[in-house]
């Protein structure tokens, strides 16, 4: 990536510079400018990282040319300050943020036609030495964080969190703009677009792109070509947010809006509210700021450009802007801007920017342009933190799971009156249902009602019957009386999962909420006939006629539904008191914060379910504050675990068992797969090469060949089978090859993440798997995702790679996966099987696949045996 020089923009004369920042130091736009000597000149040339000036063009007014300089904070003095200390009137500011970890890279103050950036951090070489003098410099903004009159920002929630998470700064009169103009909802926030337009009104015309492009990456690295109108773009949005208090009568509106205080907040209220802030804040910069769709041809007519979008992962969104590359019928080839509007399942139509003859057109690539907005549980979960820091909620200190999660370091305290006198319930074997110990032990955990079981936690390693208990809980617990039960997981398919296990035992005093964004067109065929009669999709919230629940007091939806306008609807006949949560190790717990909110007068038991060996919550490779409720100190004694697998043959259980699981995992012994099969295979395809396939994922060619082979034989002999990769680009690769092939493709091949959110099933008696990578270890680095790569197969398993990738080559050199868990395993299949550890694409022609073992080791430790 280039770099850009220092000097950016418009370079001011030294006589202008010199008179900006003498009048910085004034006491305000009135006051006589004073002379400076060469000297003074001298340093602030030296100081300055950079000044520019430019001509907004946000809005449609006359404005006086907007005068910035630009500041490492190490430099800051009360002179440079001054001006906007003693200013009394509206400050506006905001932030831009370190493109790599989203922590506060610059801040912009604006007054008036005068801008101040200063930056933080690494700035200009030699500035930032000295930790000590940019803490004296920091020091320098703590009068104008803290000024008796206000400080606007678009977004001041966020913004005051970042101050103190990342600078440990504090305001105490920051108004956040959006919050004088209220949706629809009160956890509906308009976008700083739509703000500006409520707050202008008729009164002057505003310019959409221009203000899109200040607010649509907060992204600042002047420095940086990628980045290189980053501070302009945050001296607009600076200085917007001074101006809209002046402007008419935006004072009144703002006058009314309750300001933001992080000075009468606690430090540990704060370290609480800036970690799950932040934490939402820098997954929503992992999303690509320009994703390409890939769609076909639409016969519906919703828009100006109609499309279906092919993947459900990367398919299109309203309000999306978009550019469209298009050819006419000459051959002429060209862009044109659009935004999506009306999503309808697959379907998609785009307001192209321009009209253009749709006769013979054909539409050739679909980009969006910029990240995806906040979900509803998003959104809810800011309205909540902004309460807070506005003083117009006390959530934190009497939500007492709240209390008990963040705050809390020793033993839990809950009230007195949430525990029932009445006789508790319990789970006992029986000819009809039959719980290992550690099964039963969960099962009764998650029943009890006494204080030390409050908060269950269930950790379930692959194949333990995780589904199984909370069936089985279900059942007991309806039966002895209890009510408000809600299932909910971080993915639909999870959710659908336990509703196929309370019907297959027969339960159906249920409702499954599902979102139509997922179902309609995308996801139908996940849904039997069975489900589908208990099932409410979100289209249908309002019509939903509330008597059909009388007698229902189980609830099955994702996480985020409860963060759904109109979820009142169920909650009102069914509190939530008990929550189960299923897939609890993939949520970060700040997720919990909408459901804890919103049910914090009837919740009185949580049980969490997962495994924290399996995939983590989205995002914790890269952020790794991210937790889940099992990486929570305090609450790990709490953790119950499941400790007999029934779905791997124990031959490969075992090394899982010592290699995850610190030889706490038992296997089956009636397991159908005896030690005398083999359940585990290799293939070496020694010539095969990674590449690059898109921006960031890998694919292998010659895997991809080895793979098919493999699914056409399970295949002609009527084998169950799945086909996973760790990436993405295999993954379609192999795709588009089983159907060219004419193979089974629907369901059949994933990579791990989507075979756990978007698969039907995340097991099968038979898995093959392409490893894909030859010159880095990459995914393998992952324990987490490789044991749920290797954990899903029942009865046989063929891992598709090479000697020299998981061994030692010719020369005994190690591989770059040599370590990693597939390479352990291979070196116990290789100690159990010799030669036999490997197949070559003879043996799968010939059907010499997962046979018999011609070595068979005793199992009381004895000498092999030769079949």
């Amino acid at each position: 990536m280039a770099s850009r020089p220092v000097e950016a923009h418009h370079r001011y004369p030294s006589d202008l510079l010199l008179n900006y920042v003498v009048s910085l130091l004034a006491m305000g736009p009135t006051t006589t400018v004073h002379s400076a000597s060469d000297k003074d000149k001298d340093k602030v040339k030296q100081l300055a990282l950079n000044q520019f000036s430019f001509s907004q063009n946000l809005l449609n007014v006359n404005t006086e040319t907007i005068k910035t300089l630009t500041f490492h904070e190490s430099t800051l003095s009360n002179g440079i300050v001054k001006g906007f200390v003693d200013y009394q009137g509206p400050l506006g500011i905001s932030g831009g943020y370190n493109p790599r970890d989203q922590s506060l890279r610059a801040l912009a103050i604006a007054r008036g036609e005068r801008c101040l950036i200063v930056e933080f951090g690494s700035g200009r070489k030699g500035l930032d030495r000295e930790k000590r003098e940019a803490e004296d410099g920091r020091e320098k903004l703590v009068p104008i964080l803290m000024r008796s009159a206000g400080l606007f920002a678009f977004d001041m929630g966020p913004l005051s969190m970042a101050l103190y998470r990342d600078l440990g700064l504090r305001i105490t009169t920051g108004t956040d703009i959006q919050s004088a103009f209220p949706g629809k909802f009160p956890h509906h926030r308009k976008t700083p677009l739509d703000a500006i337009k409520a707050s202008v009104g008729d009164h002057a015309k505003i310019h959409d792109n221009n203000i899109t492009s200040a607010f649509e990456d907060l992204s600042y690295d002047r420095l940086h070509d990628d980045y290189e109108n980053s501070e302009m773009h945050i001296s607009q949005r600076a200085w917007i947010s001074h101006y809209l208090p002046l402007f008419e009568n935006g004072a009144e509106a703002f006058d009314q809006v309750l300001k933001i205080d992080t000075a009468s907040l606690t430090t540990s209220a704060l370290d609480m509210l800036s970690k799950v802030a932040g934490d939402s804040f820098r997954l929503s910069y992992l999303q690509p700021f320009k994703s390409a769709h890939a769609f076909e041809a639409s016969s519906d007519t919703i828009g100006d450009i109609n499309v279906r979008s092919k993947s459900f992962k990367d398919r299109l969104r309203s309000n999306q802007d978009v550019r469209v590359t298009v050819e006419s019928p000459n051959g002429s080839i060209y862009s044109v801007k659009g935004q999506t509007g009306y999503i309808n399942g697959k379907a998609a139509g785009i307001k192209a920017s321009h009209t253009f003859s749709k006769t013979n057109t054909s539409v050739l690539a679909i980009s969006s342009i910029g990240r995806d907005g906040p979900t509803e549980a998003d959104l809810k979960q800011h309205h909540i933190i902004l309460r807070v820091l506005q003083g117009c909620s006390g959530s934190l200190t009497t939500n007492h799971w709240i209390q008990n999660i963040w705050f809390s370091s020793g033993d839990l305290t809950w009230p007195e009156g949430w525990s029932p006198s009445n006789k508790p319930l319990s789970f006992s074997n029986s000819s009809q249902k039959t719980l290992n110990p550690s099964q039963a032990n969960a099962v009764n955990c998650m029943l009890s009602t006494k204080d030390a079981d409050r908060i269950t936690i269930v950790q379930g390693p692959p194949g333990t019957g995780k589904t199984s208990v909370i069936a089985t809980f279900v059942e007991t617990a309806i039966a002895g009386g209890m009510k408000g039960i809600w299932l909910v997981a971080h993915s639909n398919v999870a959710v659908k999962n336990i509703a196929e296990k309370l019907a297959s035992i027969g339960f159906m005093s249920w409702k499954l909420l599902v979102s139509k964004d997922f179902h309609f067109e995308w996801n139908e065929h996940l849904y039997g006939p069975t489900i589908r009669q208990n099932m409410i999709t979100s289209d249908n919230f309002t019509s939903f006629p509330s008597r059909s629940l009388n007698g229902c007091h189980v609830i099955l939806s994702t996480l985020n539904m409860l963060s759904n306008p109109r979820i009142s609807r169920f909650t009102r006949p069914i509190p939530i008191q008990t929550l189960v949560v299923d897939e609890a190790s993939q949520i970060e717990i700040g997720a919990y914060v909408p459901v804890f909110d919103l049910a914090i007068k009837t919740l009185h038991k949580v049980c969490f379910i997962g495994d924290d060996k399996q995939l983590p919550p989205f995002g914790q490779e890269n952020i790794g504050t991210l937790q889940s409720i099992f990486e929570v100190d305090h609450l790990r004694k709490y953790v119950i675990f499941l400790d007999t697998q029934y779905r791997m043959p124990p031959q490969i259980g075992s090394l899982i068992s010592k290699e995850v699981y610190d030889a706490k995992l038992n296997s089956n012994p009636s397991h159908p797969i005896k030690n005398s099969v083999i359940a585990c295979q290799f293939i070496n395809v020694k010539n095969g090469q990674e590449a690059l396939a898109g921006a960031s994922s890998w694919s292998n060619q010659e895997e991809c060949e080895v793979v098919l082979t493999l699914a056409e034989y399970l295949q002609s002999e009527n084998k169950s089978f799945r086909i996973i990769t760790p990436y993405d680009g295999q993954r379609n690769l192999i795709f588009e090859k089983l159907k060219e092939e004419g193979l089974d493709w629907e369901d059949k091949v994933f990579n791990v993440d989507s075979l756990l959110n978007l698969c039907s099933c995340n097991e099968d008696d038979y898995i093959i798997i392409s490893i894909v990578r030859t010159r880095s270890i990459g995914f393998l680095n992952d324990l987490r995702r490789t044991n749920v790569m290797l954990t899903r197969f029942k009865k046989g398993q063929i891992i598709v790679s090479s000697r020299k990738f998981l061994g030692v080559d010719e020369r005994g050199r190690e591989g770059p996966g040599k370590g990693s868990l597939v390479s352990k395993l291979l070196d116990y299949v290789e100690g159990e099987l010799g030669d036999q550890a490997w197949l070559s694409l003879d043996d799968v022609k010939k059907g010499e696949v997962l046979g018999k073992k011609k070595i068979v080791k005793d199992q009381g430790g004895g000498l092999p045996s030769i079949n």
